[in-house]
């Protein structure tokens, strides 16, 4: 199971810990060519990630349980944080996440 956070903008953003069948690691040392490579490339792809999240919403509104709620503010959070990335450079959001 991995768990990521979610980049939201009123919310100071966290290095994450990747939880795998209860054994915590941390990330991998990320250098600052490597992050600024890594969000240049998710930068190009946020279109068809907020498709998808425009899909998963659509099916969380038919939900009628307890999970309703749930998922959409995780759809809520994800398009904040495809929000947060648009509106930033690749450096800012590296400076930010202490890579650079």
């Amino acid at each position: 199971m991995l768990i990521f956070s979610f980049f939201v903008v009123s919310a100071p953003i966290y290095d994450i810990k990747l939880v795998s069948h209860d054994i915590f690691y941390d990330l991998p040392n990320v250098t600052c060519s490597e992050c600024l490579e890594t969000m240049d490339q998710f930068k190009n792809e946020t279109s068809i990630f907020s498709e998808m999240v425009d899909d998963i919403q659509y099916v969380c509104g038919r939900l009628y349980n307890v999970d309703h709620d749930e998922c959409l503010n995780l759809t809520h959070d994800l398009k904040c944080g495809f929000n947060f990335i648009n509106n930033h450079t690749s450096a800012m959001i590296c400076q930010h996440l202490d890579y650079c």
